[in-house]
């Protein structure tokens, strides 16, 4: 299925998402200065709880895109889970 093949609602839809991921992709920059130091060190452990959470939220916006845009439902994938 290409884009043109999308009806609008739906390619509405997915534009709108992937408005949210660059606005998401563009917030995380901040935490591009943070050391791995920094980030391991055992007394941030709410910052590091804070960076991983947005970054799972930006990875689970990027994975419904490819569902809207594929037209796969979630119970039809597996989503991986994060290595710890």
């Amino acid at each position: 299925m290409g884009a043109e093949d999308l009806p609008p609602d739906r390619a509405n839809r997915i534009a709108d998402a992937v408005e949210d991921v660059e606005r998401n992709v563009t917030s995380r920059r901040g935490f591009q200065h943070v050391s791995r130091d920094a980030y391991t060190d055992p007394d941030e452990q709410d910052r590091r709880d804070v960076i991983e959470r947005k970054f799972e939220k930006l990875t689970e916006a990027t994975l419904e895109q490819y569902r809207l845009y594929t037209g796969k439902s979630r119970s039809s994938q597996s989503t991986p889970r994060a290595r710890r």
